[in-house]
C-alpha cells in the first residue's frame, strides 16, 4: 500500500495493532511522522506504540512534539505529564501539568495527571485539592478513584476515604483499597480477617494474600515476654546461599565490632556453608543457624527476613537488628569503631538506614576492606530495625513502619527523617534521595 496520506498510514496500521506486532508498526509510523509531522492522530498512535514497546524516551520525544504542534489539546499535556512521572522527571513533569491546569482547569485528565504528580513531589495539598475538584465534577471518572483514595489515607481522611470505597465497584481493586483503609487505621484483627476472606474471593490473588497473611501474623505477634532489652545492643540477620569463601570473614567481622548475635538463615546451600557455620557456632554461642528452604521458597525474601526477625526476637536481648548480605561488612567512621559506641549517642529509632560504599575492580576473594579497587557511595542501603518498633513489612533494604505517631528514622547520624508516608504506613527510602546524600570525605559515617 502506498501511504501517501494520513489515512492510507493510520489504515495500514491496524493489521498490526490486531496482532499486536508493536515493532513492525513502528517502522510504519516512523515513516508516517516524516512524511506528516504535524499529524494528531499519527503522533497519538506513534506514542500509544513507544509505551507498548516501553520505550519512555521515545515516548517523551512524541508527547512533548504533540504538545508543541497541538498546544491546544489537551491530552498533549496529560501524556507529556504522565512520560516525565515514569521517567521519575517530577520537575519537569509539574512544569507541564500546571500549563495544562492553566489552559484546561476543569478537564479530568489533567486533573488526574496533575494529582498523580503532586504526590510525587509530596505536595499532599495539591493533589488533595485536585482530587476534590474531580470528585466535584467527574463523580463518574472511575480512574481517579484509587489514587485519590490512597492521598485521602495519608492525610487520614478516613471518612472521605470510606466513602469513596462504597462507590468503588466490587473486585480487587476495591479490596485492594479497603485492605489499605484497615492497614492504615491500624485495624488488625479486621485485616487479618478481611484477607482471610479474600483468599478464597479471589483465587488469582491467593498466593499473595496467603504470603501477607503470614509475614503479617508475624510482625504483629506480641513477643512471648516482654524482656528488658540493651539500648545499645544490635544483632545481625542474614540470609547464606553457598557463602563457604565468605561467612568465616563475615561472622568474625561483626563478632569483631560488638554485634551481640548473628542469625544466619540457610537456604539452599550445596557448599560447606553449613558446616563451616556450626564450626564456628561450636565456640562463639552467639552465633544462630536456622534452616529457611522452605520458608524462602513459598514466601520469598521479605517472608524469610520477617521469619528470622521473629525468631530473632524470641532468643535476643538487644534492642536492635540489622540486616544484610554475607558480602556486606557494615563499618563507621573511625575505623574500628563497635556498633554500641556508634549508638550510645543515637535516641531510641525506628530505623536506622546505612549507605554503601563499593569497593570495584577488586581481585577474587581480596581481603575485606583492603580498598583495592574504585570508591563510591551508592545510594542503595541497608538498615538497623528495633525489636519492639511496629512495621507492616520488610523490604530487601529497608522496612515500612506502621501509621505510629511520629516515627524516627536516620540515615546514619544524621536525625533527618529518611522516610516517606504512605497510604499504609511510613515508607523508609531503600535508595535515599540526592537531597541526603552524604559525600565520601564526611566525618563520622556509617
Amino acid at each position: 500500500m502506498e501511504l501517501d496520506t494520513e489515512s492510507k498510514v493510520l489504515e495500514s496500521l491496524e493489521v498490526f495493532k490486531i496482532s499486536k506486532d508493536f515493532r513492525a508498526a513502528q517502522k510504519i509510523l516512523e515513516d508516517g511522522i516524516k512524511r506528516f509531522p504535524d499529524s494528531k492522530a499519527i503522533l497519538l498512535q506513534a506514542h500509544n506504540n513507544c509505551r507498548a514497546l516501553g520505550d519512555l524516551n521515545a515516548a517523551v520525544v512524541l508527547s512533548s512534539r504533540l504538545r508543541d504542534v497541538h498546544p491546544d489539546y489537551f491530552d498533549s499535556y496529560a501524556r507529556l505529564t504522565q512520560d516525565f512521572n515514569s521517567l521519575k522527571k517530577f520537575d519537569d513533569a509539574v512544569s507541564v501539568i500546571e500549563e495544562g491546569l492553566i489552559r484546561f482547569p476543569s478537564d479530568k485528565w489533567i486533573l488526574l495527571a496533575a494529582l498523580q504528580t503532586y504526590r510525587h513531589l509530596d505536595r499532599i495539598k495539591d493533589a488533595v485539592a485536585c482530587g476534590e475538584t474531580l470528585a466535584e465534577r467527574h463523580s463518574d471518572f472511575v480512574q481517579f478513584y484509587r489514587p485519590y483514595f490512597d492521598i485521602l489515607l495519608i492525610c487520614g481522611n478516613y471518612g472521605a476515604a470510606q466513602e469513596l470505597l462504597a462507590r468503588t465497584a466490587a473486585g480487587v481493586e476495591r479490596a485492594e483499597m479497603h485492605l489499605n483503609l484497615l492497614l492504615s487505621q491500624r485495624m488488625y484483627d479486621e485485616y487479618f480477617s478481611e484477607l482471610e476472606r479474600y483468599v478464597s474471593l479471589f483465587p488469582m490473588k491467593s498466593t499473595d494474600y496467603a504470603r501477607r497473611l503470614r509475614d503479617f501474623s508475624i510482625l504483629q505477634k506480641e513477643p512471648s515476654d516482654q524482656r528488658h532489652r540493651v539500648d545499645s545492643d544490635v544483632d545481625i540477620i542474614c540470609i547464606a546461599s553457598d557463602e563457604a569463601p565468605y561467612i568465616s570473614d563475615f561472622i568474625h567481622h561483626y563478632t569483631y565490632l560488638g554485634f551481640k548475635r548473628i542469625f544466619v538463615g540457610l537456604n539452599n546451600c550445596s557448599d560447606d556453608t553449613q558446616k563451616i557455620i556450626e564450626k564456628i557456632a561450636g565456640i562463639f554461642p552467639n552465633v544462630f543457624v536456622i534452616d529457611v528452604n522452605a520458608v524462602i521458597s513459598a514466601f520469598k525474601q521479605s517472608g524469610c527476613y520477617a521469619h528470622l526477625f521473629e525468631y530473632a526476637r524470641k532468643e535476643s536481648s538487644s534492642k536492635y537488628c540489622m540486616f544484610v548480605d554475607v558480602d556486606e561488612f557494615w563499618v563507621a567512621d573511625p575505623f574500628p569503631s563497635t556498633i554500641q559506641t556508634f549508638m550510645k549517642d543515637i535516641a531510641t529509632c525506628d530505623c536506622i538506614s546505612f549507605q554503601w560504599i563499593n569497593i570495584l575492580g577488586e581481585s577474587i576473594f581480596a581481603r575485606p576492606l583492603a580498598l583495592s579497587g574504585k570508591i563510591g557511595i551508592n545510594p542503595h542501603v541497608k538498615s538497623l530495625v528495633r525489636y519492639d518498633s511496629e512495621y507492616i513489612g520488610f523490604g530487601a533494604h529497608a522496612p515500612t513502619i506502621a501509621n505510629i505517631e511520629s516515627p524516627r528514622t536516620h540515615l546514619g547520624r544524621d536525625p533527618v527523617a529518611n522516610h516517606r508516608k504512605t497510604p499504609t504506613g511510613y515508607a523508609v527510602h531503600q535508595i535515599t534521595p540526592a537531597s541526603l546524600m552524604p559525600k565520601l570525605q564526611d566525618k563520622g559515617l556509617g
